[in-house]
């Protein structure tokens, strides 16, 4: 069945129960979630960043809480969401599940520079 005889099918399906809005199931589609997914990776990954500015250059005017925020998801999340990300990712495009073409690539790209520079600051 392509690609577009399912959403047909389903926006019918949502019209005909009134369950949910056709336009709210883009945002559930894969595609989607992964390029979220993606921009979120992004932000950890600057974080992560903010991280080590943090323990080069005093910041007693910073309030603590954003601190801790950065630093939990710089130096806690960053790798293991990043993993799993390009982790399902290559599945995904092994599978050709999902269309590479739709990723934005200079941010594929930043975020997988950030991987192994992340996974090697851990051991400093």
């Amino acid at each position: 069945m392509r690609a577009e005889d399912k959403r047909t099918k389903i926006n019918n399906l949502a019209k005909e129960k009134c369950f949910l809005d056709p336009c709210f199931l883009h945002y559930l589609s894969p595609m989607y979630l992964l390029r979220v997914s993606q921009k979120v990776l992004f932000i950890f990954n600057l974080c992560w960043v903010l991280g080590w500015v943090f323990r080069i250059l005093p910041v007693a005017h910073w309030p603590d809480f954003v601190i801790k925020t950065i630093l939990v998801c710089g130096w806690i999340l960053a790798l293991p969401v990043g993993i799993v990300w390009y982790g399902t990712v290559l599945i995904l495009l092994y599978n050709r599940k999902i269309d590479f073409g739709r990723i934005p690539r200079w941010l594929f790209i930043v975020n997988a520079l950030f991987l192994p520079i992340i996974a090697l600051g851990r051991l400093l």
